[in-house]
């Protein structure tokens, strides 16, 4: 039989866990534990007897624990890997930024250097073409510049 004195006890220690975790869940287990258990003798059964107790740690044996540092530095070696080629990909393309930067900066160069190329002989043109007007008929192509 479910003893008086053992559900303020159990109750007890689920509102000191509450407080503890700021979580109702010990109150709602406790809550759900009473439940079931009246329910059970309501229909004459036998009381439940639940009694959890904390798993022991078990001690390793020899090979497993040399099982286990040989993951953790095969590990470690993956990890330190692992960063290293992220730092080397960041150093590459920290290296293609600069190299695609310094062919964009000689790419304008060139574009100006063509454009200001491209004004003068377009100028030269023009000067060729008010001082030749009337042979300018006998080239192909050239009747786009009459007026």
């Amino acid at each position: 039989m479910m003893n008086v004195d053992s559900v303020g006890e159990d109750l007890a220690r689920a509102i000191q866990a509450c407080q503890n975790t700021d979580s109702l869940l010990p109150m709602i287990k406790e809550e759900l534990k009473y439940t079931i258990q009246n329910r059970r003798l309501l229909q004459g059964k036998a009381e439940l007897a639940v009694h959890f107790t904390a798993p022991t740690k078990q001690q390793l044996r020899p090979e497993e624990i040399k099982k286990k540092e040989n993951r953790r530095e095969q590990n470690r070696r993956a990890a330190r890997k692992f960063r290293q080629k992220q730092a080397k990909q960041a150093l590459d393309f920290q290296q293609r930024i600069k190299q695609l930067e310094k062919e964009n900066a000689e790419l304008r160069r060139e574009l100006k250097e063509l454009n200001q190329e491209k004004r003068y002989i377009q100028g030269q043109l023009h000067a060729h073409y008010t001082v030749c007007r009337h042979s300018v008929k006998d080239i192909p192509g050239m009747d786009l510049y009459r007026s």
